[in-house]
């Protein structure tokens, strides 16, 4: 298999106990179903407050972050303090040494968490249904647009789903912000429809306001039979790629 794409997890359960930071050239990524967890919402499925499942998932979404980070640092969860920079994106306080790189995703009751100890990186998970051609037309390129009225009908979500991801891993792993940037995120595209993402060329590249283009290579990851897309973004692609699902028993 490609390095370029992982659909392979490995299931894993608590309790975790410690974990071994990923080595050198090598990226471990981690998928939870907070709905299904020990954290599953209780409420009244008939009459659903909407509030109170955002509220849920929120905390799930805290506190499996620093479950699994915890576990890399042998600490307790209680001891691990998440904060967001300017731009929004997750970070430990105080950094820690060796230092551990993170990025999380979320989207309903997917919670995504990508981690390095040798270069910053950004991961981005979707699940949900947009409006493709709308939102191609504010913030993708006209090659991007291009390539995306090709694509079938039954299609035109996936490959939506696939351009949209690379560009906001790509802006969480410089740590940017999305706001004005999605538009000059440019997305390399193969030359046929049917062979996207391509693995000979498959990056994408960020014209961020005030700072030089960069170019950031990506990994593609589709978990089988989970209708999930996500990638994440780095500045040199990994030897390999640990992906784990964590299940949870009530």
């Amino acid at each position: 298999m490609s390095i370029h794409q992982v659909t392979v997890c490995q299931p894993r359960e608590l309790p975790l106990g410690d974990l071994l930071l990923p080595a050198a050239k090598t990226l471990d990524i981690w998928l939870l179903d907070i709905d299904s967890s020990a954290f599953a919402l209780t409420i009244d499925q008939d009459k659903p407050n909407h509030r109170a499942v955002s509220d849920q998932r929120r905390f799930a979404r805290r506190f499996y972050t620093r479950l699994i980070l915890a576990a890399y640092l042998n600490q307790p969860p209680a001891e691990i303090e998440l904060h967001k920079s300017a731009a929004g994106k997750p970070q430990l306080l105080p950094l820690v040494q060796p230092p551990l790189h993170f990025n999380l995703s979320h989207s309903r009751q997917w919670l995504a968490i990508a981690i390095a100890t040798d270069q910053a990186l950004g991961i981005d998970i979707e699940s949900l249904s947009r409006n493709p051609l709308a939102l191609a037309e504010r913030y993708f390129s006209t090659q991007e647009r291009d390539w995306l009225k090709q694509q079938a009908e039954n299609e035109l979500q996936l490959a939506f789903n696939r351009l949209w991801v690379r560009k906001e891993a790509a802006l969480k792993c410089v740590g940017t912000g999305l706001a004005g940037n999605l538009e000059t995120t440019i997305s390399s595209l193969s030359q046929s429809q049917n062979n996207f993402p391509d693995p000979k060329q498959d990056t994408v590249t960020l014209r961020p306001k005030n700072l030089n283009a960069l170019e950031l290579s990506i990994v593609n990851w589709e978990p089988e039979h989970l209708d999930i897309q996500a990638a994440i973004a780095v500045q040199r692609l990994p030897d390999s790629v640990n992906c784990y699902q964590l299940k949870c028993a009530r």
